[in-house]
């Protein structure tokens, strides 16, 4: 079985879309598509930056998911399509159309209002998330369960072992800080993650109820595919609970370990990341290194792996993976 995995924001960069256009005529239709639903030229801001309107939320969002929809329609325009699919954070998103649950253009849209509802949710700020290397996921809850008085501390994603996600006050990340070093010295890493709002966490929970309005205003249909949720990290084909769940998924943590565990679980022997970065696929690589990967970001790595399924298409064998030394663990996704 194949799934296809979204990653989530943080991924993007300066210069997304411009060569996938070039190459694809499908990746061009999606980008314009995406600009006139938007009403506002998304696809230069993506080509052009400048890099600090494109690490804006409410343009980072849209972005990466419009790119991830482009690699996607390529992929379905040539007869692919996922057994199982999945998304970190607003990947989920990508992973409904990917099942058939949700159109493009309302994805987007969708995508655009969420973030905007996060901006307006809660002070921007410089110090909103941090990624903690080292301490097993029981140590961390621990700690964030003795969070001081007055401050807020939340995992905002489970990405790997030894690697998570946190969103706060600024003064309780400095908490936090402080507590690993002393207990983990120099094992325990705690780096900022380049974002302003501390997203899957109770401080974003006034961007809920917008977010519930306009979802209730979508025909979200059953999927033809299970889509593995993050609140739930279970495979969900219900639309009304779809819903609820992307409610949830604002201030809830993304249990992406576990979203590993289901896709095992229901047969899942390759899986594709489509979209910028290859963040979800090295997640795998600590997670379980017998499951084949394929990281789909750019015209080439696209081709190869079209050209890769053309090959062993009658037995639809598991699609050469990458190869060579292990990656850095990389950031998680902030979003």
């Amino acid at each position: 079985m194949r799934a296809f995995v979204f990653p989530g924001q943080g991924t993007q960069y300066v210069g997304m879309g411009v060569e996938l256009a070039r190459a694809f005529p499908e990746a061009r239709e999606l980008l314009a598509l995406a600009d006139r639903v938007l009403g506002e030229p998304l696809s230069q801001v993506m080509a052009e930056g400048p890099a600090e309107r494109l690490m804006e939320t409410e343009v980072t969002q849209p972005a990466v998911l419009v790119y991830s929809l482009a690699l996607l329609r390529v992929l379905q325009a040539r007869g692919l399509q996922a057994d199982v699919a999945a998304g970190y954070s607003l990947g989920e998103y990508a992973a409904l159309v990917a099942a058939g649950a949700l159109d493009e253009a309302e994805a987007i849209r969708l995508v655009r209002d969420r973030a905007l509802a996060m901006v307006e949710a809660y002070p921007k700020s410089n110090r909103s998330m941090v990624v903690v290397l080292g301490p097993e996921r029981e140590k961390l809850d621990e700690l964030i369960l003795r969070c001081p008085a007055g401050e807020v501390l939340a995992a905002a994603g489970y990405c790997a072992p030894g690697l998570h996600s946190v969103s706060g006050t600024p003064a309780a990340l400095d908490w936090l800080t402080r507590q690993l070093q002393e207990a983990g010295g120099p094992s325990a890493q705690v780096k900022s993650v380049p974002v302003t709002l501390p997203f899957h966490s109770p401080l974003l929970a006034p961007a809920q109820q917008t977010l519930r309005r306009r979802l209730e205003q979508v025909r979200l249909r059953p999927p033809r595919c299970p889509v593995v949720a993050n609140v739930t990290a279970a495979a969900e084909t219900d639309p009304q609970r779809i819903v609820e769940l992307l409610v949830a998924q604002v201030v809830r943590p993304v249990r992406w370990v576990e979203t590993m565990g289901t896709m095992r679980l229901l047969g899942v022997g390759e899986l594709w990341e489509i979209g910028p970065g290859r963040s979800l696929s090295t997640y795998l690589r600590k997670l379980d290194r017998t499951m084949k990967r394929v990281s789909i970001e750019d015209p080439s790595s696209l081709e190869a792996a079209l050209a890769e399924v053309a090959e062993v298409a009658p037995s639809r064998a598991p699609v050469a993976l990458e190869a060579g030394a292990p990656e850095p663990a990389p950031a998680p996704p902030a979003e």
